[in-house]
């Protein structure tokens, strides 16, 4: 199964060195998600989420954290069953460029 960690300042503080310790967070759950990896942080550095994934269906996308076309991010780790079907039932129905569990819960 995927893992997710972050860092937040609840100041809204830059956190020094947000880029390394989310790589090092990465590191330590390497494990639990084999097939990918990466990190986001917000443009001020208070925040930040580092994702490990382990890749089950759409295994060639799918990468996380997620953006979309909006700018909205997601960083999810669970399973959606039915996903064809479920993206599908969506309205508006979105024009994915790929379909990927992540994809379907950041349309919704």
């Amino acid at each position: 199964m995927c893992s997710i960690a972050g860092m937040i300042n609840l100041n809204k503080n830059k956190i020094k060195g947000l880029e390394q310790k989310l790589e090092v967070l990465n590191k330590i759950q390497k494990h639990r998600g084999p097939d990918g990896q990466g990190i986001w942080k917000n443009k001020r550095e208070f925040v930040g989420l580092a994702h490990q994934r382990l890749s089950i269906i759409d295994i060639h996308n799918g990468k996380q954290p997620m953006r979309d076309e909006a700018g909205n991010w997601v960083c999810f780790n669970g399973e959606i069953p039915s996903p064809y079907p479920t993206a599908s039932r969506l309205s508006p129905p979105p024009n994915f460029r790929f379909l990927s569990q992540k994809l379907i819960n950041l349309a919704r």
